[in-house]
């Protein structure tokens, strides 16, 4: 039997091998994990950089994030990438972030760039001066001697370092609050010369980001009205949303990338050994316990100049400093954290409101709502009341049948599709080239693949800020005619950072002539957008973007307007948000977005009733809530499709016109595009 069982086993010589061979494979495994320790403390230790105070300055003891006492930390941004002859550049952001440890609460305060303060050693100054004339030290300096805290860490980020972060994350999911628009966007990222334009548009409404488009969301301030401090409110949304996705992120598991990605391009004196309890102290912070403050005109300052010229705002100290000392008060209690609360309970129709709450900076003037009835479920989706038309990655596909998807476009930058009412091969689109510094309207046969350009907004100048956008096409009934937006009025005036770029909404006859313009924006909202002809009519509905003139803040209206008579009406108030109309077949009913009291973004759809004082819409029927976008009716007027926010993209839903349940097509999953609508065709 033994001999048996020994011409079973391994001869000596190969078991060794085999042990030599694990052995081996063994230290490999050991070096290589070994190598990726280093890389990982080489890297970290890129990043940690502690800047030492002055002598002359108080000891600071920085308070320990597992602690019971506040925590400040100095967040600043530059725009320095490519313009290597700065040593140190201007700091174009500068918030405060102030953590309260015990009872998971957070207080994000965004200064204002070009406050006019005494910097320390130096005269009076613009307070982004500071982070130029003495780096980190001076910066922090400055803003101790003028609020009453003391900065326990910082963190500085270049452009590439944020667009990092953001990718690193896979992206951030944003309820953009009006539409952006930047003919003077710096290009000194991508470009040989750093000083270049490109230009910008992001719709408003839902949509996800790459670093790329959220750097560009952030740092744009050229067409806002508001200049800066709508750039700082961005800032502020894209903060909280990282949070929000770092509430579900495992910093430890990530930080291999995270830290090779940012070794070269972040600067912090939060130390390696602190990773790990901000990671604990992220993960209990929920939404509701933020508080944002920035510090804009005409609450916290007012513009004026100097005697060089200098566009400068002059703080309102006691006004401010009292706003800090509530934010910033000594934490009352140590006695007991505050448990995180449960996850927000779904609201009645799916939606969960915690980006929408977090991200919401304009409140809806409340409107009816009528209570959901019991309607049909939706269609099985083998048997839609028509066709989708959906764009994913650039491209335009075709739904039929609810299972089958063609693909008809294949170029990569088109938006926007609008089938005709008289044929609906015949679609008209939005191409946005590569060069992102315009887009045309282009008619697309979708039997045959061929596309013809209806508009050519390259300009003929080297000056890409007098390149154009067409945008958001809409047919006539009767197909003759396009209506869409575009900023061509602004060529009119010579290019500048100063000249206006909003939206104004355009007629454009198919048979031959020039466009038309149909509407007068106001000035550094967005302008006119998303134009809808209502059927059967001479009218058509579009969004008119504005501010209020006390608190500065962006809002907008749906008004109807007659082609024939010029007459126009707003159906909606002044005050809140609404976006994306769309009518029913018959022209009877409008469906929108409005953003309710609580911030929640919801769709609804109302009657358009004529009345003594003009058109006015009736009840309410809420379809969705959470984050959702683009509704769309389908050719009979009984469903409703809509986009909603599904992990890093947007699932498309149906749900009945008169209200009920919502049903996910499933064969589409979530690789929609949110900033552009599925429309319908028979």
């Amino acid at each position: 039997m033994n001999s048996t069982l020994r011409s079973r086993s391994l001869p000596h010589h190969a078991l060794r091998r085999l042990l030599i061979a694990i052995a081996f494979l063994l230290l490999g495994f050991l070096a290589y994990g070994g190598w990726q320790v280093y890389r990982v403390y080489n890297d970290v230790h890129k990043i940690y950089v502690p800047v030492p105070r002055p002598i002359d300055e108080p000891t600071v003891v920085p308070s320990p994030f597992n602690g019971t006492k506040r925590i400040n930390v100095l967040v600043l941004g530059s725009d320095n990438d490519k313009k290597k002859e700065e040593a140190r550049p201007l700091s174009q952001s500068m918030i405060v972030v102030t953590i309260d440890p015990v009872h998971s609460k957070v207080g994000i305060l965004s200064i204002p760039r070009d406050f006019w303060v005494p910097i320390p050693r130096h005269h009076m100054g613009k307070i982004m001066l500071a982070y130029k004339y003495g780096g980190v030290q001076l910066a922090r300096e400055t803003v101790e001697h003028l609020f009453p805290f003391k900065i326990d860490y910082y963190a500085w980020v270049g452009l590439n370092g944020f667009i990092k972060v953001i990718d690193t994350f896979n992206g951030v999911t944003l309820d953009v609050n009006h539409p952006v628009l930047d003919d003077s966007y710096p290009n000194d990222l991508t470009s040989s010369n750093p000083y270049g334009y490109k230009r910008v548009f992001i719709p408003a409404g839902w949509q996800h980001m790459d670093g790329s488009q959220a750097l560009e969301y952030v740092r744009s301030r050229h067409g806002d009205l508001i200049g800066d401090f709508g750039r700082s409110a961005r800032q502020q949304q894209v903060l909280l949303q990282l949070r929000t996705k770092a509430a579900g992120f495992s910093l430890l598991q990530h930080l291999l990338p995270l830290a090779d990605e940012l070794s070269k391009s972040v600067r912090t004196d939060v130390a390696p050994s602190d990773l790990l309890p901000v990671e604990r102290l992220v993960r209990r912070i929920q939404p509701q316990d933020i508080n944002q403050t920035v510090l804009s005109c005409p609450a916290f300052c007012s513009p004026g100049t100097t005697r060089d010229g200098q566009d400068i705002l002059i703080p309102y100290w006691p006004k401010i400093r009292a706003t800090v000392r509530q934010m910033f008060a000594p934490i009352a209690s140590a006695t007991a954290r505050t448990q995180p609360s449960p996850n927000p309970r779904p609201t009645p129709h799916g939606g969960v409101p915690s980006r929408a709450a977090s991200t919401a900076t304009a409140r809806a003037t409340p409107l009816p709502t009528a209570t959901p009835r019991s309607t049909p479920v939706p269609p099985a989706f083998h048997r839609l009341a028509g066709k989708i038309l959906f764009v994913k990655d650039g491209n335009l596909f075709e739904l039929r049948s609810g299972q089958d998807i063609h693909q008809l476009t294949f170029t990569g930058d088109v938006a926007m599709p609008v089938p005709s009412p008289k044929d609906p091969s015949r679609i008209a689109l939005v191409r946005f080239p590569n060069s992102e510094n315009v887009s045309d309207i282009w008619l697309l046969d979708s039997d045959t693949g061929k596309m013809t350009r209806v508009t050519n907004d390259a300009s003929t100048s080297s000056d890409v800020r007098n390149n154009m956008w067409a945008i958001w096409p809409m047919w006539s009934p009767d197909g003759s005619r396009l209506l869409f937006s575009s900023d061509q009025a602004k060529l009119r005036f010579l290019p500048s950072d100063a000249r206006a770029v909003d939206l104004a909404v355009w007629s454009w006859p198919l048979a031959g002539g020039s466009p038309v313009q149909l509407t007068v924006p106001a000035q550094g909202a967005g302008g006119d957008t998303s134009p809808v002809w209502r059927p059967g009519s001479t009218q058509f509905a579009y969004v008119k973007w504005d501010y209020t003139q006390t608190a500065n803040q962006p809002y907008s209206q749906i008004y109807l307007r007659d082609t024939v008579t010029s007459n126009e009406f707003a159906v909606t108030p002044v005050g809140g948000r609404v976006l994306q109309p769309s009518w029913d077949a018959g022209g009877q009913r409008l469906a929108f977005v409005r953003r309710s009291l609580s911030g929640v973004d919801e769709i609804v759809v109302a009657a358009v009733q004529q009345t003594s004082k003009g058109p006015q819409l009736g009840p309410r029927n809420l379809i969705a809530r959470g984050e959702v976008g683009q509704p769309s009716f389908s050719p009979d007027g009984r469903w409703i499709s809509f986009v909603r926010a599904r992990e890093d993209g947007f699932a498309l839903y149906v749900a009945p016109a008169n209200g009920g349940r919502a049903e996910q097509v499933p064969v589409l999953g979530a690789s929609l595009d949110g900033r552009w609508r599925p429309v319908w065709i028979r």
